[in-house]
């Protein structure tokens, strides 16, 4: 038998995966999940061979919420929301960078200012270069809010504010002297007095449902009912003598707008600050 080679025709490489890391990193059955609260650096050391899919991942980039307009002010849209599934990477540095909420608008006296918006979040490196828009800022009495991923809500009878097409929805319009809903993922903020926030989308990329992006809810008057939070960490308006709720953290929720406030109870009229916003990567690796 001296000098006899055996020749396997046929063989099949050996299945491989991604290796990366970065971020938080955990495990779904054969998934793992790179969840990013805060900016960072998702670093590809190789991607697979022998199998398809081995170098594709699903991602969700979702922006900082805007913040809520004070003294009856409209809602803070939700930061813009961005997906994909099947992307392709390659063995290098995808650069992360997580938005942060919008401050709420402060308390002014007899009227309040708008809420700030939102800062976007994004992920770029060979092939993939996504980003988002910040969530915009609820309005209020008398000062303007803003457009972003999802639109704040109006106040004193004004319009609502617009979404990014792909990103968010619309805020909602003001009636009264109260303020509409931000807008969210899923649709629009309603109309004020005391609008509610518009919802944001579930997605279970972190293999369970979780809902984010959620606009938050309107202002309302001394003995209104002001706008719950839209699904998805949105910060509930408030009434009277109350600061709006804040947007949940690392969902891009909008915060709440704040309620019309007596002139001894100052800060308490201002609008709840935005949600910061999160990047999350998922893909195979066994």
């Amino acid at each position: 038998m001296s000098g006899i080679q055996l020749l396997f025709v046929g063989a099949k490489k050996p299945v491989s995966f991604i290796l990366a890391n970065g971020g938080t990193v955990t495990t779904d059955g054969n998934f793992k999940v790179h969840t990013f609260n805060g900016s960072g650096t998702f670093a590809v050391s190789s991607v697979g061979t022998g199998a398809a899919g081995s170098d594709k991942i699903d991602y969700i980039v979702v922006g900082g919420g805007g913040g809520g307009g004070g003294q009856k002010g409209g809602g803070g849209g939700a930061g813009g929301y961005r997906d994909a599934t099947n992307a392709t990477v390659t063995a290098s540095n995808y650069t992360v960078t997580v938005g942060g909420g919008g401050a709420g608008g402060p308390y002014l006296g007899n009227t309040g200012g708008a809420g700030s918006q939102g800062t976007g979040s994004s992920l770029n490196g060979t092939g993939i270069s996504t980003s988002t828009t910040g969530g915009g800022g609820g309005s209020s009495a008398n000062a303007n809010g803003s457009s972003g991923g999802s639109g704040g809500g109006g106040a004193n009878g004004n319009n609502g504010f617009n979404g990014t097409s792909g990103e968010g929805n619309a805020g909602g319009g003001s009636t009264g002297s109260s303020g509409g809903g931000g807008g969210g993922k899923s649709n629009s903020g309603s109309a004020g007095p005391g609008g509610t926030g518009g919802n944001g989308l579930a997605s279970s990329i972190t293999g369970s449902s979780v809902t984010r992006a959620g606009g938050g809810g309107g202002g309302s008057s001394q003995n209104g009912s002001p706008g719950s939070g839209g699904t998805g960490g949105g910060g509930a308006g408030q009434s009277g003598n109350t600061a709006g709720t804040a947007g949940s953290t690392n969902t891009g929720g909008g915060g709440g707008g704040g309620g019309n406030v007596d002139g001894s109870f100052g800060a308490l009229g201002a609008g709840g600050a935005g949600g910061s916003g999160v990047v999350i990567i998922r893909y195979q690796f066994q």
